[in-house]
């Protein structure tokens, strides 16, 4: 955790404003692990490979208490995006071709990370990806595929039936608590075909 602090900018910013720290209580390592031992039982699946730093959990607009019952899942965007969601929680966004506010998440991290996180963070030729941890209310969401059909999923994520990889939410942020930020090194061997949508908007950033 302190070497990604000290070598990545982005992360040392946020180290500075208090948002993460490299002793805080509830920071993870994720050791690698075989996905073939794996099984979808509901729950957003955990990591292999990565670095987890815990932030206080926030829920639209405020500090919340964690909700040590509500399921695990994961939220990829730019950058621009991520300090105004540890500020300010995970808020209802009017997406691609739609005209209702909505918030997506997955319980995929390898989704999320593969295709959904932009741009990559350098460290000399390495490079990483942040993924937003958050929290979320059983029953608030609805479970379905990528309704864009961007890519074939299985060949990102083979362990979650492909009619649940994306878990769509209303309005009422309320739902979603932002808890964490896992920072992963991208590999040759990831997919690494990143949404269109995501990608316009985060170029616009750089």
């Amino acid at each position: 955790h302190l070497w990604a602090i000290e070598s990545i900018p982005f992360l040392r910013k946020l180290a500075k404003e208090g948002v993460i720290s490299a002793k805080r209580r509830g920071n993870s390592i994720y050791p690698a692990r075989d996905f073939r031992d794996v099984t979808f039982n509901g729950d957003g699946l955990t990591p292999s490979s990565a670095i987890g730093f815990a932030i206080e959990p926030v829920s639209n607009g405020r500090r919340v208490e964690l909700e040590r019952t509500w399921l695990r899942a994961w939220h990829g965007t730019g950058l621009q995006n991520i300090e105004g969601i540890v500020r300010d929680g995970l808020l209802p966004r009017v997406p691609f071709a739609g005209n209702t506010s909505k918030i997506f998440l997955s319980p995929s991290f390898q989704a999320t990370f593969s295709l959904y996180s932009a741009p990559d963070l350098l460290v000399g030729d390495e490079r990483f990806r942040l993924v937003v941890e958050v929290r979320v209310a059983p029953k608030a969401f609805w479970e379905h595929g990528d309704i864009y059909k961007f890519c074939a999923l299985e060949f990102v994520e083979n362990c979650i039936p492909e009619d649940c990889m994306e878990w769509e939410l209303g309005s009422n942020a309320c739902d979603v608590q932002v808890v964490g930020l896992v920072l992963k090194q991208l590999r040759p061997d990831h997919p690494t075909l990143r949404h269109d949508t995501i990608l316009r908007h985060a170029c616009k950033a750089l």
